[in-house]
């Protein structure tokens, strides 16, 4: 109720929720959920069956009607549903079989029909159907009594054999059958000499009115359900056999013809769990807890990726709540609801998410769980597995409480950027400019090695060497040492305050935007002067500036001249190599990238005059012309390119990532999982592995994938929203700062193929001076 009430006062939109038949549902005892009291812009209609007609309704309640006057306790809510009128009830039954059936008109019926006591419209249906059969000559109208004529006629034209078989698979199935599902198990039947397709085209048309065809097929009408389930009560549970080896023989999933686009078999995944529950529960009730369906965490993960959660939830339920307590069951089930949004959205992580909690119920004294044999055959099967996930590394114990600590102290929790440190270990380096603190972590270990604080309002780094780092203080540029905590030098001159874009030229040599946007300054870094300036022309302004991995090449756009253009400067020989520009189009220099060689640039670029979606264009550096253009359907928002895997990325706002080969120009991939555009992309310092994500969070997602392959290593969603990541080398660890958040999370990229031994080696390197490990600089002045 909690949950539901919490969603529904946090919408400010108009909602009316409907739930038909609430009688129908399982625990209709458990009415917990069901809010009370509801806010003016929602409302919730519930409707439930009465054995009652007419005057009488007030006097048959159901349990579940006295129920819901117990919860809800105000008479005013409910309000009985008058039978037809005498006109309504002749419209119906006129007009009962719908428009395909009634295409000539309204069937003349007796006249006795019309006078029927009960008036519900399943009796409107039937009466319609057999008038439209030529059959008037019924004593006996009620609803009981041409609900057992409709099985008796079916039978009298098809033979009772095949009445049973194609009834009791509808009653037996769990949602209904497809029409290919039903051709397939009556022609396994060995019933139907002729064809069977034509049998059933007969057959589907003479029950046609009395058949639901919504995908798949189910009898129209509880009553008339009912009725068959009584009469082909023994049929029902051959059925249950019938179709459990069925859909035990199909695969799990479908490959295409080139084997590589795996399709789930939906199917199955609903309908084998729910026929053996039944044929156990024919001979012994606890077999199904111990099932593969309840048990084998690949079958768990298949079907949440196929289906979801709910459908793993409804085979959860048919266990008896009393009989799985402290059992696996109630632990899945306790699981999955508390995971439900997550799991729901990729099942491909189950493992990221079930196994913290395994270990957790392992380790807590008097769980109910910690000594379940299932339990821990789970937590085997995740640690032996070869399929890839993103495991959350925790804090110890007294690290957790020390942090807790530190940030019941910080007003302002979260970070605004994160950088990888690219020196030999797991590294990165974090900035908060509210906090004006500056933190450098160990990902591997999930701790802080230093912490700078007194930083004046850092809002953009460039890592300088094994422990410098370039900081952009307001508008002024400064060279911090983090391993000893302390001030290097303020470089001269102030950076323009919308545009203050900076990047390494070598070990000594910062490029920075000056002031007017105008020119390029080349800074020295342990002096602080300006060594040389590029420029491209009087009154020319720049708004981008970006800087191969090498330092070699420099790339800035041109927002002055029309075209918008771009210069590309080699800094090493200090001259302007390229000036480059399309006519009639502007390059959107925001989304652009540089391989590390500087060979090649990717921009993003747009027609001034059309309003297609923007393209993408490869600039070759070497000899400053068109390598490649690329048009895809849909605007480009993100952009990344791969030397190691000669490609180049693009993020889409449709969520697709596209993966375009730089050798032949070809669409090597389609990636496909987002749920919203994928505006951020990141490669790991290898250049094999791709992060992609959604700075705004609409989804709250990350992704990694294997960028030879295309294929999808690992999912993750956190709680919160990421306000900023980096992935460290070969993509082994992750580095998510999460949204009013005091401390980063650490995901382990883990597989049963890891070859642990190496990784440990590079785990276990310390940042600079061990005497400054998880030391406090305070640098204010």
């Amino acid at each position: 109720a909690g949950v539901l009430k919490s969603l529904l006062e946090s919408s400010k939109q108009q909602i009316t929720i409907l739930i038909d038949s609430i009688d129908s549902l399982r625990d209709v005892e458990d009415l917990d959920w069901l809010p009370v009291t509801l806010l003016d812009n929602v409302k919730l209609v519930l409707t439930v069956s009465s054995a009652g007609t007419g005057q009488d309704l007030a006097n048959a309640e159901s349990v579940v009607l006295q129920r819901l006057r117990e919860r809800i306790g105000d008479d005013s809510c409910f309000l009985y549903l008058t039978p037809f009128t005498q006109e309504q009830w002749e419209d119906v039954l006129c007009f009962g079989g719908g428009d395909i059936y009634a295409a000539n008109g309204a069937l003349q019926l007796p006249e006795c029909w019309k006078k029927s006591g009960e008036k519900i419209s399943i009796q409107a249906k039937i009466l319609w159907w057999l008038g439209w059969l030529g059959i008037t000559n019924l004593s006996d109208t009620s609803v009981s009594h041409i609900s057992e004529r409709v099985f008796e006629i079916l039978e009298e034209k098809f033979t009772a054999a095949i009445v049973r078989l194609i009834v009791s698979l509808l009653l037996a199935s769990r949602e209904g059958l497809l029409e290919t599902e039903i051709i397939t198990l009556i022609r396994n039947s060995n019933l139907v000499t002729g064809s069977t397709t034509k049998l059933w085209t007969h057959f589907c048309w003479k029950m046609g009115p009395l058949f639901l065809h919504n995908k798949n097929i189910i009898v129209v009408d509880r009553t008339l359900r009912q009725v068959a389930e009584k009469r082909y009560e023994a049929d029902i549970k051959q059925a249950h056999r019938i179709l459990y080896d069925y859909y035990e023989l199909q695969p799990n999933a479908f490959l295409d013809k080139k084997g590589k686009e795996r399709c789930f078999n939906y199917r199955k995944f609903v309908e084998l769990p729910y026929h053996k529950y039944q044929l156990d529960a024919m001979a012994t009730g606890s077999a199904f807890s111990n099932s593969p369906y309840l048990t084998d965490l690949a079958w768990l993960q298949d079907k949440l990726i196929a289906t979801g959660c709910v459908h793993i939830l409804n085979d959860i339920c048919l266990v008896d709540g009393a009989a799985s307590a402290g059992t696996h069951v109630a632990l899945l089930k306790s699981f999955i609801e508390s995971h439900f949004k997550a799991l729901n959205y990729d099942g491909h992580q189950l493992y990221s998410l079930l196994r913290p909690v395994l270990v957790a119920e392992r380790q807590r004294t008097g769980s109910p769980y910690s000594n379940s044999v299932i339990v821990q055959q789970w937590l085997e099967a995740i640690d032996s597995s070869t399929v890839p996930f993103l495991e959350r590394l925790m804090l110890d114990e007294v690290a957790a409480e020390s942090e807790k600590a530190a940030a019941d102290k910080l007003p302002n929790a979260g970070f605004d950027l994160m950088m990888n440190l690219s020196i030999e270990g797991y590294f990165v380096i974090s900035l908060s400019t509210e906090r004006e603190e500056i933190c450098v972590w160990d990902v591997a270990k999930c701790r802080k090695v230093r912490t700078l604080t007194g930083v004046p309002q850092p809002s953009a780094i460039c890592p300088v060497g094994d422990y410098g780092v370039a900081v952009l203080c307001r508008r002024e540029i400064r060279i911090i040492d983090l391993n000893e905590g302390r001030f290097k030098v303020t470089l001269k001159g102030v950076m323009n305050q919308k545009m203050p874009y900076f990047g390494l030229h070598d070990p000594s040599h910062l490029v920075c935007l000056s002031r007017n946007r105008m020119y390029v300054n080349l800074m020295n870094i342990e002096s602080g002067d300006c060594v040389t300036t590029f420029k491209a022309g009087e009154d020319r302004f720049l708004n981008s500036l970006l800087v191969s991995g090498d330092g070699r090449i420099l790339v800035c756009g041109d927002e002055t001249q029309k075209p918008f253009p771009l210069l590309v400067w080699h800094l090493s020989q200090k001259k302007l190599l390229y000036d480059l520009r399309i006519p009639h189009h502007d390059f959107i220099t925001s989304l652009s990238a540089i391989t590390h060689e500087g060979s090649y640039v990717c921009v993003v670029a747009k027609e001034l005059a059309e309003p297609s979606p923007n393209f993408i264009v490869v600039y070759d550096l070497q000899s400053g012309t068109l390598f490649k253009k690329w048009k895809p359907s849909c605007n480009t928002v993100s952009l990344a390119i791969s030397q190691t895997n000669t490609c180049v990325i693009a993020g889409l706002e449709d969520a697709r990532i596209l993966i375009w080969d730089l050798v032949t120009g070809n669409c090597r991939s389609t990636l496909v999982g987002h749920s919203a555009p994928v505006t951020l992309l990141k490669i790991d310092p290898t250049g094999k592995i791709l992060l992609s994500s959604d700075k705004e969070g609409r989804d709250l997602s990350i992704r990694l994938w294997q960028l030879d392959s295309g294929n999808l290593l690992a999912v993750y969603t956190p709680d919160e929203r990421i306000t900023t990541c980096e992935i460290l080398s070969g993509g082994s660890y992750l580095a998510l700062a999460l949204e009013n958040r005091h401390n980063l999370i650490t995901l382990k990229l883990r597989s049963g193929k890891d070859g642990p031994a190496a990784e440990d080696d590079r785990s276990s390197v310390v940042y600079g001076n061990t005497e400054h490990d998880g030391k406090q600089f305070d640098l204010k002045q």
